[in-house]
């Protein structure tokens, strides 16, 4: 659990950087022909953001599917011996 905790704090630091870094260059003006950089990075974030919640949610429960099954093992091992 502190993994998972770890992990989506590292990913909430490594996204507000870049977010804090790189939007500025994304949302120059320069360029009024086509589709430009920043209206792919919106859907990008969101689908990102999905992402990493279905993973975690994920995580989390085979985290506790092992922790029961470990807990079982336990038991059935103190009771043999």
């Amino acid at each position: 659990m502190v993994l998972v905790i770890v992990v989506a704090a590292l990913a909430l630091l490594i996204g507000v950087a870049a977010n804090r870094f790189l939007r500025p260059r994304l949302l120059s003006e320069d360029d009024d022909s086509g589709m430009a950089v920043k209206d792919l990075v919106g859907p990008l974030l969101t689908l990102t953001v999905l992402l990493l919640a279905f993973v975690l949610v994920t995580a989390n429960g085979s985290y506790g599917k092992a922790e029961v099954a470990s807990r079982g093992e336990a038991r059935a091992l103190d009771q043999l011996v």
